[in-house]
């Protein structure tokens, strides 16, 4: 890390430790809860209704630095940091987020949910009612998974690049089997049977049509990704000639997370809390130069401040294995067309 984001990042944590709102500090002696319950285990944790105003303030004086005004991850500090900051506009992204994973991330960091390392604890400054006020006013920044699916439901996150236009898509599908997604104008579900069962608000009906259609067609590029990888792995697993060494090497190494095809549809996904790159964004892909795949290749996630439930390679794997490893992640990759090409097709 350079010198010039350690000092904007001292700067925020001060702000943020020698920051108060007289306001207030003048309604009462803190609340307190027991000081225990942040250690416990997440599916153990007391869910409590916390109080946006007074989360809203919290926000303002120690998020917004890097969260930014409205929670889109656009803060002052964003542009110093990698990974960026979580855009807590996000409906897709954060309704698949429970209370009890923004309670811990606030309390303990994103350590605690193996996200980034930038992400700083807050147990040392505030109270867990303060920690709860700040999910409650976190929630008032996007759509919660009843507004979605008109029901409190478990849900599943999934993110699909598209192989037509090399766009990516995130939807959540509940246990009905229903599939959700949102636009910059539009939320559209789509029933289990490929109907569209909702779109909102209704004025955005031609809008929530044509997401309907890439709803779907992700769906479809879902399936025969997992159908794919599921004939990939059984073929690796049979030691079968017909794949390549070092895919087989991507599979043994990376497939329990990443997938057989690089495709966020690994084992290991959907049962964690982290989620894995999908190495078919091409977008995502063209940010980061050969040499930074590389290092997280060889020395993990926590090199690069990303997770740590990403593994360091470099004593299991010689370097000229990285190499064909990061030269085939890069062929995982769909390549964005050209603004010209999309021009010329309408």
């Amino acid at each position: 890390m350079s010198r010039r984001v350690s000092l904007l990042l001292g700067a925020v944590a001060l702000a943020a430790l020698v920051a108060c709102d007289p306001e207030h500090a003048e309604t009462g002696p803190r609340r307190t809860l027991d000081r225990p319950t942040i250690g416990t285990p997440i599916d153990a944790l007391p869910l409590r209704v916390g109080d946006p105003a007074n989360g809203e303030h919290l926000y303002r004086v120690h998020c917004a630095p890097c969260h930014g005004e409205k929670g889109r991850g656009d803060g002052p500090a964003a542009d110093y940091l990698k990974p960026k900051p979580k855009d807590h506009t996000d409906s897709i992204g954060m309704a698949s987020r429970t209370d009890a994973d923004l309670f811990l991330v606030i309390a303990k960091g994103g350590v605690a949910l193996n996200r980034s390392s930038l992400m700083p604890r807050f147990d040392d400054r505030f109270d867990e009612c303060e920690i709860w006020d700040l999910v409650a006013f976190v929630r008032t920044l996007h759509r919660d998974a009843t507004s979605i699916f008109g029901a409190a439901v478990a849900v599943a996150f999934h993110s699909v690049v598209l192989e037509s236009d090399g766009s990516r898509i995130d939807f959540l599908t509940d246990p009905a089997g229903r599939a959700a997604s949102t636009s910059e104008d539009a939320l559209v579900v789509v029933a289990a049977d490929g109907t569209v069962e909702r779109i909102d608000p209704a004025s955005a009906t031609a809008e929530g049509h044509v997401l309907a259609e890439r709803l779907k067609r992700a769906i479809a590029e879902e399936q025969r990704d997992v159908a794919e990888a599921a004939r990939v792995a059984a073929a690796c697993e049979s030691a079968q000639e017909t794949v390549p060494t070092i895919q087989r090497r991507f599979v043994q190494a990376c497939g329990t997370c990443h997938g057989a095809m690089g495709r966020v549809v690994g084992p290991g996904v959907q049962s964690s809390t982290f989620r894995s790159t999908n190495f078919a964004d091409g977008a995502r892909q063209s940010q980061v130069d050969d040499e930074y795949l590389k290092n997280v290749i060889a020395r993990g996630g926590t090199w690069a401040r990303i997770s740590d439930v990403m593994p360091a390679y470099e004593t299991a794997l010689p370097p000229s294995e990285i190499d064909a490893l990061v030269r085939f992640v890069r062929a995982l990759a769909v390549r964005p067309r050209a603004a010209s090409a999309k021009r010329e097709e309408r």
